[in-house]
């Protein structure tokens, strides 16, 4: 008789057997749920990853240092507040709805500026407080932050035009036109570590056109800079830097923006008098207004996208300058306004001008955390350091007298810069609640007029 070994289950009680029932469906919930956020945290950090930033991919952990600022979407308000109630675009669910922006984490980003490897571009869009950015940073032309300093190669005694001058400014090598030779071949001028003032939002398109030594030579001056600063398009890091890069930048409001434009335009000479309101609804109106088109239409987005949003193509060769006609330029669309926000993940500080107030006194948690050689005292009387003296007569346009065909005019040029800096109002919110929550977690504590042991001919105060 063949002998076959049995098994026999266990007789269970009802009790143990529901006990045993919600264990094994518990078991099955958790592992679902741990598969769920697995998942999830692959598809964040492809997504991440995509941008291609050596900071992100050199192996920071991505904790809770890294906040998110969400879209405000359909039911947000505040940003109509901002024009009088003046609800002057028409815009689509689909339109106002944004995706997340996540800025860098400061505590690692502070690691690499400490060791050396680490560049931060200072993106300063006119007219939006960039000026006072350019004071807590200490860049500004009476600020010794960066040494040498490029600026006094300006207006050299004898020289109409500087070479080296113009290829940091503008990245243009002319020298049948531009043959001041000073500071050429100084060897204290071949291993820059800071750019404080350049002004072109073609940059990377002129240095691709420079002749190769020359492009060569500029390419190591970004590679060994700490600090690059200027009116400058978002993309600029391509031509080199230190090992890892962040980028900070503040936004206004865009009626007010192109408002304050028009007005230092005059105060500056730019626009000569007669000028008017008459000549402001004209310079809103005209496509082929002859001065201003890159600046009054979705110029924020422009900057912050830099991907087919400046000349149309049979004019790339041409310099793009802020006095481009808007008919020459390529129209904005979602797409460069989506662009915009996804370079925004390249940033470790976004503020508004409107509340720079709030991060003026946190100067010296500015000069630490990026390592400055110059701690700047906290500003906490406003920067006047590039400020536009309101006067009607001399043609200057007062915002609140606007009519309301003109403001929605400006709100119709600018429907992607509202969307831009509505998102922005949120992520300063968060920049300054994380550079306050980093100066607590590094125990930065500012003593004194001068500022971490600084003697006062190193620290500028406004």
């Amino acid at each position: 008789m063949e002998f076959r070994p049995t098994f026999k289950f266990p007789q269970l009680s009802a009790s143990r057997r529901n006990c045993l029932v919600i264990i094994l469906f518990g078991w099955a919930a958790c592992s679902f749920l741990l598969q769920g956020l697995g998942a999830a945290y692959w598809a964040t950090w492809m997504s991440v990853s995509s941008l291609d930033h050596p900071f992100i991919l050199s192996g920071t952990d991505g904790k809770s240092d890294t906040l998110v600022a969400k879209g405000f979407g359909d039911n947000h308000t505040d940003i109509w507040k901002h024009l009088d109630g003046r609800e002057a675009l028409a815009l689509s669910k689909d339109e106002r709805q944004t995706s997340e922006v996540n800025l860098l984490p400061l505590e690692p980003l502070h690691e690499e500026f400490v060791a050396g490897r680490a560049t931060v571009f200072l993106l300063r869009i006119q007219k939006a407080a960039s000026s006072a950015l350019d004071v807590m940073f200490s860049t500004h032309k009476d600020m010794d932050e960066c040494q040498p300093n490029m600026r006094v190669l300006e207006d050299v005694e004898g020289e109409r035009c500087n070479q080296l001058f113009a290829l940091l400014h503008y990245a243009e090598y002319d020298p049948e036109t531009c043959g001041g030779l000073t500071a050429w071949d100084d060897p204290a001028w071949e291993s820059l570590d800071c750019i404080p003032w350049i002004f072109s939002y073609t940059y990377e398109e002129s240095w691709n056109r420079l002749p190769t030594p020359i492009q060569a030579r500029l390419r190591r001056a970004f590679q060994s800079s700490r600090l690059v600063s200027g009116h400058f398009s978002y993309g600029i890091h391509s031509i080199g830097h230190r090992g890892t890069f962040a980028y900070v930048t503040t936004l206004r409001h865009p009626v007010h923006r192109v408002v304050s434009w028009w007005n230092w335009s005059i105060q500056t000479g730019k626009l000569a008098p007669p000028v008017g309101e008459s000549a402001f609804e004209d310079f809103v109106r005209d496509a082929d207004f002859p001065v201003g088109g890159f600046q009054k239409s979705n110029h924020m987005t422009r900057v912050l996208c830099n991907q087919g949003t400046g000349l149309v193509s049979d004019l790339s060769e041409e310099r793009l300058s802020e006095d481009t006609p808007l008919e020459l330029l390529t129209e904005m669309t979602q797409e460069h306004y989506q662009c915009a926000l996804r370079n925004l993940q390249n940033f470790a500080l976004v503020f508004v001008s409107e509340l720079i107030s709030e991060v003026e006194p946190l100067a010296p948690l500015l000069s630490n955390l990026f390592h400055m050689r110059t701690t700047v005292a906290p500003l906490t009387n406003g920067t006047q350091s590039n400020p536009t003296i309101l006067d009607e007569s001399a043609g200057m346009v007062v915002r609140s007298k606007l009519s309301e065909a003109t403001t929605a005019k400006l709100m119709e040029l600018n429907k992607w810069d509202v969307l831009l800096y509505d998102k922005a109002r949120t992520l300063h919110d968060v920049s300054v609640a994380r550079l306050k929550q980093w100066g607590e977690n590094a125990k930065v504590e500012y003593k004194g007029d001068y500022g971490f042991g600084l003697s006062k001919s190193r620290v500028y105060k406004p």
